[in-house]
C-alpha cells in the first residue's frame, strides 16, 4: 500500500506539461513507498502498519525486547544454553484458585501442572506474568505441582539451579550447578576474607553449620572466641575441614582465656585436613601467663581424623579427649602426619582412648611432653612419630598401656626422658599393679635425651607381658634403659651406648625377665680422658630375676672420650635366680662380671667370657665358700688357697685349704676333719 500522492490541477494548456510532469513524480514516489510481497528493492519498512489500532510487523527479522500476542507476553526465540525446569509445588485450600509458578512461563503451552498427579489441561487454568489461576479451585489438601521450563541463554547473573551439570561418564545423571557447586563450599561463599585482619569467626561457622564439605581457600583467617568457649565448633557428624595446605590456609586464634580450642569437635565422623593454625608461639617453652588456645580438640567422639595439619603456639596441639571413664568414647580416630610446635604444653594428648592411629606426627619445642598418651589409653597404635626438643618427655605414656604397639618412633633431645612408660599415675608403682601390659614397644630411638638434668632414654616402670624389642638409646644423660617393677616380659635385641650411667639398669622387683642378645657399649660416658668405671653395662638390684643370654657388655672406646662402664655385668645386692648364659664381655674398666660379697652364690654364669677370658663355669664372687657340681667332669678345679674351716653340715663333705696352717683338708658330715696334703 502506497502513500496517498499530492495532485495539482492542470489549469492552462501553456503549464500543462510542467504540472503533469510533477503529478508523475509524486505518483511515482507514492508507488515506491509500497510493499513488495516479493521483496523486491524498494521494501524498507521503517514503522509499523496501523490498521485500525491493529499493529501489522514486518517479521522477516524481528529485533524487540517483547512481545505481546492476544495478551499474551511471547519471548524472542533465542538459543538456549541449556533447559531446566522451574518447579513449584501447593497444597490446596478447597478455595484458593491463582498460585505462583516461580517462573514466567510466556504461553500456557509451557505450563505443565499435575493436581494430585493428573495432569490439567491448559483449557482449565489461565496465567498471567508467574501466576496461574486454576478455572476451579483444587480440592482440600490437593498436592499441586506446576512446571515451567527455563531456558538459559547467558551465564551473566544466571542462576546456577537453573543450569544443567552432567559429568559425561557412562551412567552419569544430570544435576544442577548449584548442586554440584555445593559438593564442596568455600568459608569464602559465606563471607569470610581471609585476609587476617577481618575477623572471620561468624562466616565460617556459617558455612561449617550449613555444609559437610567446607573448603579454606589460601589465606590467613581471623578467629576469636564464641561464648561456648572455643573459637569455632563442628557438633554434626559427616563434616570435612579441609585446607589448601598448611603453609598457606592458616586459622589465626587468640583466646581470651586460657585452654580454649581454636576447634571444637564434639561429633564423630569428622575430619579436618590441610590446615595450619595459629596461636601465640612459645619457642623458649617458658612459661606464660596465658596460654592463648589449644590447636583442635576431639571430644568423646569416634571415627574423627586430622591430618596434614600444623598446630603451632597456645596449650595443647592436638587433644583427643574422653571426659568418662569409658574408652569406648574416644574410639578408632587417626592423627597423621601433622606437626605440632612451640607449645605451652603438649603436643598430642590422647586422653582415655582406644583404637587411636597416631602416625608419622612431629611435635618439637613443646613446654611440656611432646606426645601424651593417658589414663587408660589402650589398643593403640603409635608409629613413626617424632618428638624433638620438648621440656619434659618425648613421650609419656602412664596409666595404662594395654595391648598397644609402639613402634619406629624417634625421641631427640628432650628435658626428660626420651620415653616414659609407667603404668601407674604419678610414680605410686606397688608390686602388684601392672596397669601397662600385652604391648609391644619395638624399634624405637632414644638420643641424647636429658638435657634438663639425668634422665633416661627408656624409663619403664609396672609393666608386665610386654614384648620390649629393637630399641636403641644413645647418649643420653641418665640410664639407656631403666626398668622398674617389670614382670613377665620379654627384653631383645635393645643396644644401650655411649649414656651417661648404665647401659641397663634394672632398678628394682625386676623378675621372670628374659633378656636376649642385648648390647651395652661405652656407656658410663664423660668427656675427659680416663675410663670412669663409675657405672656398668648391665646393673643387676635387689630383687631381680633375670636370665641374660647371649648379651654383650664391652667397652670399645681406648682413647680420647670415654666410656667407662666398670663391670660389664654387675649385682648391686645378694640375690638369687640371675643367669648368664652365653654372654660376652671385654675390656671393661674393673671386670667382666662382679658384685658385692655373696652375689654369686645363687646365681649361674654359664659360657662367659669374663673381660675376654673365657669361663666354661664361672662364680666370680671372690667370697664363694662352696662349689657343688652334680653328674658333671672338668679338668681343673681351683680352690681358695686360706680359708676357715667351715661348719659341720650333716651329709656333706667339704675340701678346702686350711687357712690356720695352709694344707688341703676335708671336713666331712661328722665334724671329722682329714688332711690330703700339706703346703710342705
Amino acid at each position: 500500500m502506497a502513500k496517498k500522492p499530492t495532485i495539482s490541477n492542470i489549469s492552462s494548456g501553456y503549464a500543462s506539461t510542467t504540472t503533469l510532469n510533477s503529478n508523475f513524480t509524486a505518483l511515482r514516489d507514492g508507488f515506491d513507498n509500497t510493499l513488495s510481497r516479493d521483496g523486491s528493492t524498494p521494501n524498507s519498512m521503517a514503522a509499523d502498519i496501523d490498521m485500525n489500532s491493529n499493529d501489522i510487523l514486518n517479521v522477516q527479522s524481528l529485533d524487540v525486547q517483547g512481545l505481546t500476542i492476544g495478551g499474551t507476553s511471547v519471548f524472542p526465540n533465542t538459543a538456549a544454553i541449556s533447559t531446566t525446569y522451574a518447579t513449584q509445588t501447593h497444597t490446596g485450600d478447597g478455595t484458593t484458585t491463582t498460585f505462583a509458578m516461580g517462573y514466567n512461563p510466556a504461553i500456557k503451552a509451557n505450563v505443565d501442572a499435575h493436581i494430585d498427579g493428573v495432569y490439567q489441561n491448559i483449557d482449565t487454568f489461565s496465567i498471567s506474568g508467574t501466576n496461574l489461576t486454576f478455572s476451579e479451585a483444587p480440592p482440600l489438601n490437593s498436592k499441586i505441582e506446576i512446571k515451567v521450563p527455563v531456558n538459559v541463554t547467558s551465564l551473566t547473573n544466571t542462576d546456577p539451579a537453573q543450569i544443567v551439570y552432567n559429568q559425561g561418564g557412562t551412567g552419569a545423571q544430570d544435576r544442577t550447578l548449584t548442586s554440584k557447586l555445593q559438593d564442596t563450599v568455600s568459608v569464602k561463599d559465606f563471607g569470610a576474607a581471609g585476609d587476617g585482619v577481618a575477623d572471620d569467626t561468624v562466616a565460617i561457622q556459617a558455612a561449617i553449620d550449613a555444609a559437610s564439605r567446607i573448603y579454606f581457600p589460601e589465606g590467613t583467617y581471623k578467629i576469636t572466641d564464641q561464648s561456648g568457649g572455643y573459637g569455632l565448633l563442628v557438633n554434626a557428624a559427616n563434616k570435612h575441614l579441609v585446607g589448601a595446605g598448611l603453609e598457606v590456609a592458616s586459622l589465626a586464634y587468640t583466646s581470651s582465656a586460657i585452654n580454649r580450642p581454636c576447634i571444637k569437635v564434639t561429633a564423630s565422623d569428622v575430619h579436618v585436613q590441610g590446615l595450619r593454625i595459629d596461636g601465640t608461639a612459645n619457642a623458649t617453652k617458658t612459661t606464660q601467663t596465658r596460654a592463648n588456645c589449644n590447636g583442635i580438640t576431639f571430644e568423646d567422639v569416634s571415627e574423627c581424623s586430622i591430618r596434614n595439619c600444623q598446630v603451632t603456639g597456645g596449650h595443647y596441639g592436638i587433644h583427643f579427649d574422653n571426659t568418662t571413664t569409658n574408652p569406648d568414647n574416644n574410639n578408632h580416630n587417626i592423627v597423621e602426619g601433622c606437626i605440632v610446635r612451640n607449645l605451652q604444653s603438649t603436643g598430642i594428648i590422647i586422653s582415655r582412648g582406644q583404637y587411636t592411629l597416631v602416625q608419622g606426627n612431629n611435635a618439637e619445642d613443646c613446654k611440656s611432653d611432646g606426645f601424651k598418651f593417658s589414663e587408660g589409653s589402650q589398643r593403640n597404635r603409635i608409629l613413626g612419630n617424632t618428638s624433638r626438643s620438648n621440656g619434659r618427655d618425648g613421650f609419656d605414656v602412664y596409666d595404662g598401656f594395654i595391648d598397644t604397639i609402639l613402634d619406629g618412633n624417634l625421641a631427640e633431645d628432650n628435658d626428660l626422658q626420651g620415653f616414659e612408660i609407667k603404668g601407674t599415675y604419678d610414680g605410686t608403682y606397688s608390686a602388684g599393679d601392672y596397669v601397662a601390659r600385652e604391648s609391644i614397644i619395638s624399634n624405637n630411638i632414644a638420643v641424647s635425651n636429658g638435657l634438663g638434668g639425668t634422665y633416661d632414654g627408656f624409663a619403664i616402670i609396672s609393666v608386665r607381658n610386654t614384648n620390649i624389642t629393637g630399641n636403641s638409646s644413645i647418649g643420653n644423660t641418665g640410664s639407656g634403659f631403666s626398668l622398674n617393677t617389670v614382670l613377665g616380659c620379654i627384653f631383645s635385641s635393645n643396644s644401650a651406648s655411649r649414656n651417661m650411667q648404665h647401659g641397663f639398669d634394672m632398678v628394682v622387683s625386676v623378675s621372670r625377665l628374659l633378656a636376649v642378645g642385648c648390647y651395652a657399649v661405652d656407656n658410663s660416658w664423660v668427656d675427659g680422658t680416663t675410663q670412669n668405671g663409675t657405672y656398668h653395662g648391665f646393673t643387676i638390684a635387689s630383687g631381680c630375676t633375670v636370665q641374660f643370654t647371649g648379651c654383650h657388655a664391652i667397652n670399645g672406646t681406648t682413647t680420647g672420650k670415654k666410656g667407662g662402664q666398670g663391670y660389664g655385668f654387675y649385682w648391686e645386692a645378694v640375690s638369687t635366680g640371675s643367669r648368664l648364659l652365653g654372654c660376652y664381655t671385654l675390656d671393661n674398666v674393673t671386670d667382666g662380671v662382679g658384685g658385692v660379697s655373696g652375689f654369686a652364690a645363687d646365681n649361674g654364669i654359664f659360657n662367659t667370657t669374663d673381660n675376654g677370658t673365657f669361663r666354661g663355669i664361672q662364680f666370680a664372687d671372690d667370697a664363694m665358700t662352696k662349689l657343688e657340681v652334680a653328674n658333671a667332669s672338668f679338668n681343673e678345679m681351683a680352690i681358695v688357697d686360706g680359708v676357715t674351716a667351715p661348719a659341720t653340715v650333716s651329709g656333706k663333705a667339704f675340701i678346702y685349704v686350711d687357712t690356720a696352717d695352709g694344707d688341703l683338708k676335708v671336713k666331712f658330715g661328722d665334724g671329722t676333719v682329714k688332711t690330703l696334703a700339706t703346703d710342705t
